[in-house]
């Protein structure tokens, strides 16, 4: 009997997340200049402290207001056979931009510095997300919401808002005074949470294999951000705590993303 089963699809493929782990691990960061007893952690740390994205902070809350528009209200509100290609066509874009501007900053320290590492992680998350949008496979079926899943919106919430300042000894402290202006709309940790959380919201039109890539390579973020923020920066205790949207939503949608699809997904998905 000939099996007329396609085959997984490569986002399914376990050689794939391997290569995708070993990207995010081994490749080292650049930096410009080479200061004496540096550590790559030292170059990742500057990096992320303040990167190329936060450079014009005019933006900042502009691109939370995007953040809110297209990855929030617009998916929920178009035509549904539209709605996967908004809410997907939006993070391939600010995932390319965050990608670049994120992972990049110039330093006192060793100059330019660039976390190719990520760069090349996020940019494989972006393809994954193009070819689902270039075949439509992925629909926000409205019909499906799923009320006992209505706790996500504490997650997204606190991705969204990213509640936080730095006080007077340079430590990040809960604070609401930056919620309209902080960087939440250029920040992977913080946009990714979101999108997946809404995707679980509305799970049965959703491409499982896409789900299931984008929360893995979360998961790989967040696993990073929780050793880094509980327990080699316990200082800074907070930021692991609005690390915690990234880390519930990307175990919850490697789960959803293994489940057989629904019986109410939209037909011909």
């Amino acid at each position: 009997m000939v099996n007329t089963q396609s085959p997984p699809p490569l986002s399914r493929k376990w050689w794939f997340r391997v290569l995708i782990f070993g990207l995010f691990l081994l490749i080292p960061p650049y930096s410009q200049l080479a200061a004496p007893n540096s550590t790559s952690i030292d170059i990742i740390t500057r990096t992320l402290a303040d990167p190329l994205a936060h450079a014009i902070p005019w933006l900042l809350p502009v691109a939370k207001v995007l953040l809110v528009l297209f990855g929030i209200i617009l998916p929920l509100v178009v035509p549904q056979q539209l709605s996967g290609r908004v809410l997907l066509g939006y993070y391939a874009a600010i995932i390319v931009l965050i990608s670049i501007f994120q992972n990049t900053a110039r330093t006192d320290l060793f100059g330019f510095t660039w976390l190719i590492g990520n760069t090349v992680v996020q940019l494989i998350v972006v393809a994954c997300c193009l070819a689902d949008l270039f075949r439509n496979r992925t629909i926000l079926d409205h019909a499906s919401f799923r009320r006992e899943r209505l706790w996500l919106v504490i997650p997204i919430l606190l991705a969204l808002l990213m509640p936080y300042i730095t006080d007077s000894n340079s430590q990040v402290v809960p604070s609401l005074r930056s919620i309209f202006v902080n960087e939440a709309g250029v920040t992977y940790c913080m946009v990714t949470p979101i999108i997946i959380g809404l995707l679980l919201l509305f799970p049965a039109g959703v491409y499982k294999p896409t789900l299931s890539i984008v929360s893995f390579v979360a998961l790989l973020f967040a696993i990073v951000n929780m050793l880094v923020w509980f327990v080699l920066d316990q200082a800074n205790w907070w930021m692991g705590v609005l690390h915690l949207p990234l880390l519930i939503t990307g175990v919850y949608g490697l789960i959803e993303g293994r489940r057989p699809k629904s019986q109410a997904a939209i037909s011909g998905q």
